[in-house]
């Protein structure tokens, strides 16, 4: 079994195997190992008749596992055939609605590779991203999130549905800035949005979707800053984050910041909120004098992302200003973070800093 993944991830130069693992698929006793044939055969992506009529028969004969590999495969070695691969697609997303929660993980992994069917796609998807098991929910975002922007054609319904738009953040999220399209929907669903605590998760939610959007998410920048004015502090927050990963482009946003600079501590948000103007205004250099203090501060906040961005904001301050004593043993101390994510962002801090 194993070496069949093997020969699937080396991909084409393995077609000097293909009689082998035909036979594999088409006599092994064991139905992993032919699960496994036709993974290889899918990875492998040549137009063999014999290969092609090996896993018709298992889509057909095979266990629930096997017949969906194999509609994977037939749909990935004819990408020519739009009814190959439509009507793989949509046998595999009727595995979603096994039981089996393995299964239907494996099925939503499987789904990545249409692109070319996302009317198919995309409601099944939808439906499995409120599965009970995490599995299936992160294998159903990545796939929606892989189809790029033909998954947001009606993400504004999804977004005013109270029970889905968490799902459709994440997509969004994972989809980054290929998303840009759907700021729009989420400004709209942003202005819409209510004072309930769900409704202040979902504005959170939208706003770490605009942050991986990024520059592309500049029409967002209104509604941002009125999210600025939020008590809840991690709203105030993701609105900051948003704001600075947008960057030069938020330059509207400016004086609202400067105002919650002024007005806030730090555990109310100050340091978001100097973030974000460094991130929109690089190079001020009072600015970072300002925001050093803070920035190490931020490097023992129990957030991984707010470690990672603080650490990152000390290497683009860079030498000499953001190399104090203080931020080189805080970033040192970063280098054992249990997060691999700030590990890395200590790593290229100290080196631009030491």
């Amino acid at each position: 079994m194993h070496a069949l993944i093997a020969l699937g991830e080396i991909g084409e130069a393995s077609a000097v195997s293909l009689g082998e693992i035909v036979e594999v698929l088409k006599s092994d006793e064991y139905e992993a190992v032919r699960f496994a044939a036709a993974f290889a055969l899918g990875k492998i992506k040549k137009q063999d008749a014999d290969a092609i009529l090996e896993l018709v028969e298992a889509a057909r004969d095979g266990g629930p596992l096997l017949k969906v590999m194999s509609f994977w495969a037939l749909a990935r070695i004819r990408p020519d055939r739009a009814d190959v691969v439509r009507g793989a697609a949509q046998k595999i997303a009727e595995a979603l609605t096994s039981d089996d929660a393995h299964l239907r993980a494996v099925a939503a992994q499987a789904l990545v590779e249409f692109d070319t069917a996302p009317e198919i796609v995309r409601p099944v998807m939808l439906k499995a991203m409120q599965d009970a098991d995490p599995r299936v929910v992160g294998k159903a975002i990545d796939a929606l999130a892989a189809l790029g922007p033909k998954a947001l054609e009606d993400i504004d319904d999804v977004l005013a549905n109270p029970e889905a738009r968490h799902y459709a953040t994440l997509v969004i999220y994972r989809m980054g800035a290929k998303a840009a399209p759907a700021v729009p929907d989420l400004v709209a669903a942003l202005e819409a949005v209510g004072d309930t605590d769900d409704d202040q998760a979902f504005r959170r939610e939208a706003h770490m979707a605009l942050a991986a959007i990024g520059p592309g998410a500049v029409e967002a920048v209104p509604v941002l800053v009125k999210s600025l004015g939020s008590s809840v502090r991690e709203v105030h927050g993701s609105a900051c984050y948003a704001l600075g990963k947008i960057g030069p482009a938020a330059a509207a946003a400016v004086d609202r910041l400067k105002e919650t600079a002024q007005q806030l501590d730090k555990d109310s948000g100050k340091v978001g909120s100097v973030w974000a103007l460094l991130k929109i205004q690089p190079g001020d250099k009072s600015l970072a004098e300002m925001a050093v203090p803070m920035l190490v501060g931020a490097l023992d906040d129990k957030d991984d992302l707010v470690r990672a961005e603080a650490a990152v904001a000390l290497g683009e301050i860079g030498k000499p200003t953001a190399a104090t004593p203080e931020a080189i043993e805080q970033l040192k101390k970063l280098l054992d973070d249990e997060s691999d994510q700030v590990r890395q962002a200590a790593t290229e801090a100290l080196q631009k800093l030491e």
